[in-house]
């Protein structure tokens, strides 16, 4: 995977049309090899105003090619919001007036298209796993890229919980893979248990495309059929100040899946803290996805939408698994 910058495209939908008129200009901007911050910090230097002027939805790959939405409290017919490179790599492709800045998280998703290399897949085997996911969706795990270089993040936490001070960005950092790790471990837990598109006592549904949860009556008739038609989902819990936002049951695994981790430390840390718990799906669901196998050159070509928050990293998990890989005589030295 990400061989080359160009085997892993994103292109961020924003899901609204902007004003088109306002101080604000929102910039589509288009950046290969680059971390989100690191090209606000460019367009900060570029239009001469404070970085935390700059807005944006989402942070995005940094090994990829990818577009997606920033915005300046500039007008939009400034001389330096013209389309064209503001830094080695970062071109502004459009830009469109708005009244306010751009908040994080309200993007709807993102469209990706992946090159995969050096695949060991039989055309049966990847079109079975493809069907699974377009049936079925897959688990919504957050991808290794939220525990930074080498899980460095979630070395972090540790130090967190231990008592060292964390200030500003570090603490971000800590807080965000602390609550990803155990996340992570409900989804690896509910699918050990066959729970990714079941019911327990207890469970709350996250309705598909919201931010809605309630509680959900197992005596439901509509329950399963809703489930299956990915209307609604499971949830888990990301962890905060409230502690489980399930209930009996559904509370009490989680409970012991964390003395199972032996992390009742980061929850009595995350519980201590500013963050809120809230609730994520355990399973997501592709849009449009479709495939192109090369099996005489062992290249897999994806293209499917995703929702903002979700990982293309925990899809392609589910497609080509890491045993493929090694077991494949002819995986190159770049990949």
């Amino acid at each position: 995977m990400r061989a080359e910058l160009a085997d892993f495209r994103v292109v961020e939908q924003l899901g609204f049309e902007p004003d088109n008129d306002g101080p604000h200009t929102w910039l589509n901007v288009r950046k290969l090899g680059a971390t989100t911050p690191w090209v606000a910090k460019q367009l900060a230097e570029h239009c001469g105003i404070a970085v935390r002027d700059v807005g944006y939805s989402g942070l995005k790959d940094r090994h990829a090619i990818t577009e997606q939405w920033f915005s300046v409290p500039l007008p939009a017919d400034d001389s330096r919001l013209q389309a064209g490179e503001i830094a080695p790599d970062v071109e502004i492709v459009a830009r469109v007036p708005a009244r306010r800045k751009l908040k994080r998280g309200t993007h709807r998703g993102n469209d990706f298209e992946l090159i995969i290399r050096d695949t060991a897949l039989t055309d049966n085997t990847l079109a079975a796993r493809i069907d699974a996911i377009r049936r079925d969706g897959f688990p919504n795990y957050f991808g290794p890229q939220r525990f930074g270089r080498e899980f460095g993040n979630l070395g972090l936490a540790d130090r967190a919980v231990r008592g060292q001070k964390l200030r500003g960005p570090k603490r971000e950092y800590a807080i965000s893979a602390a609550r990803s790790f155990l996340f992570n471990g409900f989804v690896g837990q509910r699918v050990a248990e066959r729970l990714l598109l079941d019911w327990q006592e207890g469970d709350r549904a996250s309705l598909d495309g919201s931010r809605s949860h309630f509680s959900v009556d197992l005596d439901d008739p509509d329950l399963m059929s809703r489930t299956a038609n990915g209307d609604i989902h499971p949830s888990a819990t990301l962890w905060g100040r409230e502690g489980s936002l399930l209930a009996g049951p559904a509370a009490n695994r989680e409970q012991a899946l964390i003395r199972e981790l032996g992390k009742e430390a980061w929850c009595d840390w995350l519980e201590r803290g500013r963050s809120t718990s809230m609730l994520r799906p355990v399973r997501v669901r592709a849009s449009a996805l479709t495939y192109q196998y090369d099996a005489a050159n062992a290249r897999l070509r994806l293209q499917f939408g995703l929702p903002a928050g979700s990982f293309a990293t925990a899809l392609l998990a589910e497609i080509v698994d890491v045993r493929d890989v090694r077991a494949h005589s002819r995986v190159s030295s770049n990949t």
